[in-house]
């Protein structure tokens, strides 16, 4: 009983915490400007920030950091309520007699609408799509031919409005533009396309802040503030059905490489054993560490302080998906969240499989798990994000968790596998309509901190289960997938597909609105499924290398071991 208690108190004190912030914050829902309603209209300053490149950058280039502010005119046009399109002019308003402009700064680099089409609102979010013209000016060499060419896109999300004498008037915009700023070259020969990312922070002409918001800089994170709406993420009945189509290739594709790695894996264990004493030294250091922890803590608290170090550090790298990141008051919102995030997901995993042992009479003795590798890959899914300026980024919670010393059998295994993978889709999915319902309250100017901090955990637990389901549900023998598919192959192929199309169309490959607009995510992903596969088939080749340099050294090794001893039977899973 005392075990359970602990779980559930792990459980309850950030469920309560969030119930309580929730609590606190009906009085200011019911006074929550209509966002979706609120028009672009008149008279604008738009502050332009360069935020990155893609691409080498070129000496003509604006500087990474440069700002300017530009003035320009929203002219809105709105058939329905929510069904607006506006259209961006220069400081001086619409001009009849110049049906074909289009907003060029030279101070800051900003594009406005095109002329033939203009910004289209989806939920609280309006973008566009900007055709690229001719280049002008001298050039060293000619445009890169054989390279596609990056997508410009334009997006501006309402974050605040207040209620004028015809309606909701949106009063602050945020936003992001992806533009081509040149190619380089390599004497006369092209090179690589270059692209601008401007960051977009605008108010009306006149705008003065709410009182409440000159004592608080803080603001969501850029994880929470990059999602569409469950709304607007089904509008394109066309673009679901291409994501279910790529869904299949993926399965189908994951399948063949992970049967082969698992076999390889098997068949060749004590080889594989024999070669990795060479970093015995890793090990060694490892176990040191451990004995000199060991001597100043008991052994339960040393698992307690490993496993607190490994969250606070899988924290911290989470936190660096968004660019922003830093010693800010939002940026402590940002990582709080994260932690509590954290907490949550390895206390309702270790619930699931402690409720699920002791309904078979099972023992239930359970102790604290670091997972070192689970740092390494969220760190790689930090790098990936930012490399590729995937915003809202790969969250990978799994960086510690519960383990049970009690071993079951294949048919327990695959059950308790196949139940955390559906509590941690139906909870992300939960945790998403919440974040819609909290979003537009939290990005306003005068949002206080409990709101940003409940907006930063439900967008963490829905991106992060995600995110770590499919990770999770990988079918090598080391992970939940493993087990899931050694019970029931179709029953892994359902779960594993729900988990892979969430993920597609909502974060990958979505529709166009708060989300990154460029293709770059999808892409990524699809060259790490294709390098798993190669990475597979490159590990099953060695094998049959007769001169492999491993061979030769498990040969002479008379005490190889036999085939690796049963892990424990349960991870906590990612949220």
């Amino acid at each position: 009983m005392k075990g359970i208690r602990a779980l559930w108190r792990a459980v309850l004190v950030p469920v309560a915490a969030t119930v309580v912030v929730l609590a606190a914050q009906v009085p200011a829902a019911a006074a929550a400007p209509d966002l979706v309603d609120a028009r672009l209209q008149g008279a604008w300053n738009l502050t332009v920030t360069v935020a990155s490149y893609t691409g080498p950058q070129q000496s003509q280039n604006r500087p990474v950091g440069h700002q300017a502010t530009d003035r320009v005119w929203f002219e809105s046009t709105c058939p329905s309520p929510g069904s607006c399109s506006a259209r961006i002019w220069g400081p001086n308003g619409p001009d009849p007699s110049a049906p074909f402009f289009q907003y060029f700064s030279n101070s800051s680099g900003f594009e406005g609408t095109p002329a033939s089409a203009g910004l289209q609102q989806s939920g609280t979010t309006y973008s566009v799509d900007i055709p690229i013209g001719g280049f002008g000016g001298f050039l060293k060499c000619p445009p890169p031919s054989g390279i596609a060419r990056p997508a410009q896109h334009l997006s501006l999300r309402v974050v605040d409005a207040r209620q004028g004498s015809t309606g909701w008037l949106a009063t602050t915009v945020t936003g992001t533009e992806s533009l081509v700023a040149g190619w380089s070259c390599s004497g006369s020969q092209p090179g690589a396309w270059v692209a601008v990312n401007l960051s977009i922070v605008g108010h009306p002409v006149g705008y003065v802040a709410p009182a409440a918001a000159h004592g608080s800089a803080l603001t969501v994170s850029s994880l929470a503030r990059s999602l569409n709406s469950p709304k607007a993420a089904f509008q394109s009945p066309a673009l679901i059905v291409a994501n279910l189509v790529v869904t299949a290739l993926v399965i189908l594709f994951v399948t063949f490489p992970s049967a082969l790695f698992n076999h390889t894996l098997t068949e060749n264990y004590t080889e594989i054993t024999a070669a990795a004493k060479r970093f015995s030294f890793v090990a060694a250091a490892a176990r040191r560490q451990r004995e000199r922890l060991g001597r100043l803590l008991n052994e339960g608290r040393r698992e307690l302080a490993i496993f607190v170090v490994v969250l606070a550090a899988g924290s911290l790298i989470n936190g660096l998906l968004d660019p922003a990141f830093g010693l800010n008051g939002s940026s402590v919102t940002s990582y709080t969240a994260t932690l509590v995030t954290l907490v949550y997901g390895v206390a309702m995993s270790a619930l699931v499989a402690f409720a699920y042992r002791r309904a078979g009479g099972r023992k239930t003795d359970w102790r604290f798990e670091a997972l070192p590798l689970g740092l390494a890959i969220a760190a790689v899914c930090v790098l990936l994000s930012r490399i590729t300026h995937f915003q809202p980024g790969y969250f990978y919670g799994l960086v510690a968790g519960i383990g049970f010393g009690t071993h079951m059998g294949k048919r327990e295994d695959g059950h308790e596998a196949a139940i955390k993978a559906v509590l941690t889709m139906v909870t992300a999915v939960a945790a998403w309509f919440a974040w819609s319902l909290v979003n537009p309250l939290a990005t306003r100017a005068d949002a206080g901190w409990p709101l940003v901090l409940l907006d930063d955990i439900l967008a963490s637990v829905f991106v992060g289960g995600l995110v770590g389901n499919v990770i999770g549900l990988l079918p090598l023998r080391s992970l939940q997938g493993g087990k899931l598919i050694g019970w029931r192959r179709a029953v892994w192929a359902a779960i594993f597909a729900v988990a892979v199309f969430g993920l597609v169309q909502v974060l990958l490959h979505p529709e166009q609105g708060a989300v990154h607009p460029s293709q770059a995510p999808l892409v990524t992903a699809i060259a790490l499924f294709v390098g798993f596969g190669g990475a597979s088939v490159a590990f099953n080749r060695y094998f049959t290398w007769n001169g492999r340099p491993t061979r030769l050294q498990a040969a002479s090794q008379e005490h190889v071991v036999a085939e690796p001893k049963a892990e424990p039977a349960v991870v906590a899973q990612p949220k």
